[in-house]
């Protein structure tokens, strides 16, 4: 798993998911029966996957930053000297593991989980909650060969499936 040659390896596959997802937005745009989706009407690819640009977009992506901000501001004032030596020097230093764990892996989620996933949901016809509940259970499904690959007890992989998939919910409410 930590290997270079696997982290490249991912890196490459990611990307070409990452490069080809969206291609399933503009594939059922097309698909014929979808000319009345309200979510489809003259709005172009970028902003139905949450890009725009807009004075709206841009301070609704601010809010929410600084929201989830306020959320993990509270572990990081109860660390101690050590604890921030140990996270500046270690976990926040440019080797491949940390790109892969701190950008790409993120990143990737961000676009297939909630860019390409919610929309597809809701032009499906589901309800915006049952589009965030269902896009944040397969995020959370997602997430259960780490404790599969380290071989925890089943208790671990329920509080882990649990959390991904709230924090799921909460990424895909805010999206």
């Amino acid at each position: 798993r930590d290997d270079p040659e696997v982290i490249m390896q991912r890196f490459l596959r990611v990307f070409a998911v990452c490069t080809v997802a969206p291609g399933a937005l503009l594939f059922a745009s097309t698909w014929p029966g979808n000319a009345e989706c309200p979510l489809l009407a003259d709005v172009p690819l970028w902003e139905w996957m949450g890009l725009g640009l807009g004075p709206a977009s841009l301070s609704a992506a601010a809010l929410a930053l600084a929201l989830t901000a306020t959320l993990f501001l509270g572990p990081l004032v109860m660390l101690d000297r050590e604890d921030w030596q140990d996270l500046y020097c270690h976990r926040l230093t440019p080797t491949l593991v940390n790109v892969r764990t701190l950008l790409v892996g993120p990143a990737a989620e961000e676009i297939v989980f909630r860019a390409v996933a919610c929309p597809l949901l809701a032009s499906a016809g589901l309800s915006d909650a049952a589009a965030v509940w269902l896009s944040a259970v397969n995020f959370g499904a997602a997430h259960l060969h780490h404790r599969m690959d380290m071989r925890s007890n089943w208790v671990a992989v329920v509080v882990m499936f649990t959390y991904t998939t709230l924090f799921g919910a909460y990424s895909s409410y805010l999206f």
